[in-house]
C-alpha cells in the first residue's frame, strides 16, 4: 500500500521512468538528506539492474526501467526515504492517503512508518523481536494508550511508545479492520499456544516480556 500510494502520486506528477525517479528536481531540493538518498537509490537501481530479471530486461530492451517495476524491488526503507524527501505538498498527500486517521501530522506518520520498518527488518532478518525497544522512535500518544493500563513515568507513557505494542498501535493506523483483527487474533492464538507448551514462563510473564498489556486483544474493538 505504501509503495503503490507513492508510485501513483509520483508517476502522475513527474513521470514513469527510472530517470524521473532519480532526478533531484522532483524532490525537495532543500532537504539536506536528498543527495544521500539519491545516491542510495542509484546504488539499488544499479544492483537490481544486475540481479533482477525484470529490471535488467527493461533496461536492455527499452533503455529505461518503469518506476512500477523498480518499486517492486526497492526496499521499504528506500521508499520511506523517497517519500520523506518529496516536496511538502506531495509528502502531505501521500502520508494522509496512507492512514485511516486524517488528523495525523506528517511527522507523526513518519514516526509510525519508521517504527514499522524497523520491526519489519527485525522479522525479515530473523533478529530478536521479543523485548525489542526502538532507540529513537517515540510514537504519538493516542487514545489507545489511555484505554490500557500502560506503564508510565510520571505522566509520560513508557509502554506503547517504542516497543512491540507501539508497533501494534502503528499497524492499526494503516490496516483495514478485517486484516487487523485477523492479525491480532493470530498473535493471541500464538501466545495461548506457547503458554500451554512451555511451563518455564507464565502467560502473564510472557506478555510482560513482549511489552503487551494482558488485554492487548481489546485493541480490535477500539
Amino acid at each position: 500500500n505504501v509503495k503503490t500510494t507513492f508510485l501513483n502520486n509520483f508517476c502522475a506528477r513527474y513521470g514513469y521512468k527510472d530517470i524521473d525517479l532519480i532526478d533531484p528536481n522532483n524532490y525537495d531540493v532543500t532537504n539536506p538528506y536528498l543527495t544521500d538518498v539519491i545516491k542510495k537509490l542509484n546504488d539499488q537501481i544499479h544492483w537490481y539492474g544486475k540481479t533482477n530479471q525484470a529490471v535488467s530486461y527493461y533496461k536492455k530492451e527499452y533503455g529505461f526501467v518503469p518506476i512500477w517495476v523498480l518499486v517492486k524491488v526497492l526496499s521499504f526503507g528506500m521508499i520511506r526515504d523517497l517519500i520523506m524527501n518529496q516536496k511538502s505538498n506531495d509528502k502531505d498527500h501521500i502520508c494522509k492517503s496512507l492512514v485511516i486517521d486524517k488528523t495525523l501530522k506528517v511527522t507523526e506518520i513518519q514516526n509510525l512508518l519508521e517504527l514499522l520498518i524497523t520491526y519489519r527488518n527485525i522479522c525479515c532478518h530473523d533478529d530478536k523481536l521479543l523485548g525489542f525497544i526502538h532507540s529513537k522512535v517515540n510514537i504519538r500518544t493516542t487514545s489507545y494508550h489511555s484505554h490500557f493500563n500502560l506503564l508510565k513515568n510520571s505522566n509520560t507513557y513508557i509502554q506503547g511508545k517504542k516497543d512491540l505494542f507501539a508497533a501494534l498501535i502503528a499497524i492499526k493506523y494503516f490496516a483495514d479492520k478485517e486484516t487487523y483483527n485477523n492479525f491480532i487474533d493470530n498473535i493471541s492464538s500464538l501466545v495461548e499456544e506457547y503458554s500451554k507448551k512451555i511451563n518455564s514462563i507464565s502467560k502473564q510473564e510472557l506478555l510482560q516480556y513482549m511489552f503487551l498489556p494482558q488485554n492487548f486483544a481489546d485493541i480490535k474493538n477500539l
